[in-house]
């Protein structure tokens, strides 16, 4: 991705190389670029040179350790691969890294003592509340969207253990969000609707539709109402819900799914065909939905079910029509331009 302003417009001093972290609750992406910073202005991603991601299941550990702390294995899992990112990002040419830790590191007690323990190596990560996760994402949103009016985009932001969808009103960011995302979505499917335990690791697959309809009620109840004004803003003229998230996300799911079905590549999907394509997903097993590409890994493939219908029943209570899916490498770009995070 490249600005409008080009590195020959910017003068050399302004540039600086940063690299941004997001250790999302499935997930940890890297974004390195160089980024403008001219005192007395917003901070403009001038040219990305560089991702990278890791798979990193905190959200899913959590659930399996009783919702409030992680595993010993998953916290050396998460450092080793925060070095390894680390690395690269030197590699990369980056003079600064920083980043943000989500909805994972905001329930779990020894959240903290890990990210100390980071930051002794030079990893400077900071746990972020809800509301500034939801910022950060419509920065991203805003920055991969830019073709986009400011006043008619919503921003969803969608990951491992929870959602925000956010807007700009009145020269500010307001959102709705919830601490539900796809592993809590997969928690609920195996405890509550198919009375099973998250502990002993087997595949809720083959769901059957009776049990994705109870999915979606069981949702309901745990996210709560939309409030009236969001509802307001996504039935104004002209506005776009843009999904953002990388090729697993829900979003990316739900573009497959609408692909499959018209025969050809979408990278907008409504509603109904979020729901087709749950219908499709019902009744296969693990290894029959790996085939169809809908997830990196067979061991993934308890996961697929659970985001289609987590993704149905939020555009359902937001009283979504369509979304468009913009594919971005977690929050990185707004990590790279909200300056709280450096210095």
């Amino acid at each position: 991705m490249q600005s409008k302003e080009t590195s020959e417009e910017v003068a050399e001093e302004d540039i600086v190389r940063r690299a941004a972290l997001d250790v999302g609750s499935a997930c940890i992406k890297l974004v390195v670029a160089d980024v403008r910073c001219r005192p007395g202005s917003v901070p403009v991603v001038i040219n990305s040179l560089f991702e990278a991601k890791d798979n990193v299941y905190m959200t899913e550990d959590l659930e399996k350790h009783g919702g409030t702390e992680f595993s010993s294995a998953i916290l050396e899992k998460s450092f080793q691969a925060l070095k390894r990112m680390q690395k690269l990002a030197e590699e990369k040419g980056a003079t600064e890294i920083a980043g943000v830790a989500t909805a994972a590191f905001r329930k779990a007690s020894n959240g903290p003592a890990h990210l100390m323990r980071l930051r002794e190596e030079g990893i400077k990560l900071e746990i972020v509340a809800q509301e500034e996760e939801a910022a950060l994402g419509f920065m991203t949103a805003r920055s991969a969207c830019s073709d986009l009016d400011i006043d008619r985009m919503v921003a969803w932001d969608s990951g491992g253990g929870s959602f925000q969808v956010t807007a700009w009103e009145g020269g500010k960011v307001v959102s709705w969000m919830a601490g539900v995302g796809s592993g809590v979505a997969g928690a609920l499917l195996v405890q509550r609707v198919q009375a099973g335990c998250l502990k002993q690791g087997g595949s809720p697959n083959p769901v059957a539709l009776e049990d994705a309809e109870a999915l979606v009620v069981s949702l309901k109840e745990k996210i709560g109402a939309c409030p009236p004004w969001m509802l307001d803003k996504i039935r104004s003229p002209g506005v776009t819900v843009v999904g953002i998230g990388d090729a697993y996300s829900i979003f990316h799911l739900g573009a497959q799914l609408a692909s499959e079905a018209a025969g050809e590549e979408r990278h907008r999907f409504s509603r109904r065909e979020v729901w087709e394509g749950v219908q499709r997903l019902c009744r296969k097993s693990d290894e029959e939905l790996f085939s169809r590409g809908y997830t990196r890994e067979v061991d993934r493939a308890r996961s697929v079910v659970p985001k289609a219908v987590l993704l149905y029943t939020v555009m359902e209570l937001l009283g979504c029509e369509a979304v468009l899916k913009r594919q971005t490498n977690g929050n990185g770009l707004g990590v790279l331009i909200a300056e709280n995070f450096w210095g």
